[in-house]
């Protein structure tokens, strides 16, 4: 069954949620009252707002916020299944006390953020899990923003933070506590930091692309007036993929590659800021322009999107000590790990 909510505060636009509620279970608020779950016609004119725990099922779901966020939760808000389609001037998924996207299909198109959780103030609160589904997002503000921890376990996510022509300060994941991501298949494509915490940043999994024109990775960055007292940035497993018009990786204390593939093309003089340890890598200065191949030995092949001065690469494969070739269009330069 489909529907489809726009910005018309009408009655029966209002009696057609509770009917295809009450029939389909798309919804469900997690309350047993009808009365509990109703929604006033004044909100739904600008959007799908939940007054409770909201739970969205089987089924398809267009959203058009003309006016504020698409769909709102004031508590938790879980995607579980079907085919939700939002459109919103403001955010397009907002829980305020979580947002859990566990499965469906998702396209999201938003003036501000594409997905937002809001509290600080509830111990366990504030959190975004991706853990399945196949979601796309495209954002003027952030592409997902949780006010305290991030956590990708699974799933396919593709997110475009282009800006809006005003504020260029549009990253891809943000959040305040944490950032972890251990699966799933992410393409990032931000025109500010791909990949911004406030603290730690740990990559366990997954198979991870990004183009930033700023940073691809910040970890220990004060964001909305948040102090930073710590920033590691952790990979021990995975794929990461990095063209960064600047940094590839900054980490305001410690970064560590114990594991996994990282090959990252940086528009600055050095692709690490801080010094890497655990398995060998290569932090190396070659430079190249947007759209070159960039091959590395026979381990891996990267496209630049951002002109670049220097790569970053680190395999379990790589030996320590050993020399490899790298590739760029017609040149080619030896390289020792």
């Amino acid at each position: 069954c489909d529907l489809s909510l726009h910005q018309t505060p009408s009655q029966s636009a209002l009696s057609m949620y509770y009917r295809y509620v009450l029939r389909h279970r798309f919804i469900r608020t997690g309350v047993t009252a009808m009365k509990k779950a109703r929604l006033a016609a004044e909100s739904l004119a600008d959007r799908l707002d939940l007054p409770q725990d909201a739970l969205l099922g089987s089924g398809k779901l267009t959203v058009n916020g003309y006016i504020n966020n698409g769909i709102a939760s004031k508590n938790d808000l879980t995607i579980q299944g079907g085919y939700v389609t939002v459109n919103a001037v403001n955010n397009g998924l907002r829980g305020a006390d979580s947002v859990q996207i566990e499965a469906g299909t998702l396209v999201i198109s938003a003036g501000n953020d594409g997905i937002k959780s809001a509290t600080t103030d509830k111990d366990g609160k504030g959190f975004i899990t991706v853990s399945g589904g196949d979601v796309t997002v495209s954002a003027s503000g952030d592409g997902i923003d949780a006010a305290t921890t991030l956590d990708i376990t699974g799933g396919t996510l593709r997110v475009d933070t282009l800006g809006d022509g005003v504020d260029a300060s549009s990253k891809a994941l943000k959040a305040e506590t944490s950032i972890s991501i251990s699966g799933g298949e992410l393409e990032l494509n931000s025109i500010d930091a791909a990949v911004r915490c406030v603290a730690d940043v740990n990559i366990s999994g997954g198979s991870i692309n990004i183009s930033s024109a700023a940073d691809g990775i910040q970890a220990g960055k004060n964001i909305n007036g948040f102090p930073s007292e710590t920033g590691t940035a952790t990979i021990s497993g995975g794929s990461l993929f990095i063209s960064s018009a600047k940094r590839a990786i900054d980490a305001k204390d410690s970064l560590s590659i114990t594991g996994g593939t990282v090959f990252a093309l940086s528009g600055a003089k050095k692709a690490l800021e801080a010094e890497a340890d655990g398995q060998p890598y290569v932090s190396y200065k070659f430079s190249g322009s947007a759209g070159n191949d960039v091959q590395f030995g026979e381990l891996a092949t990267v496209t630049a999107k951002y002109d670049f001065t220097s790569i970053l690469f680190s395999s379990s494969e790589l030996a320590s000590g050993a020399e490899y070739t790298v590739i760029c269009g017609q040149r080619s330069e030896t390289v020792t790990a």
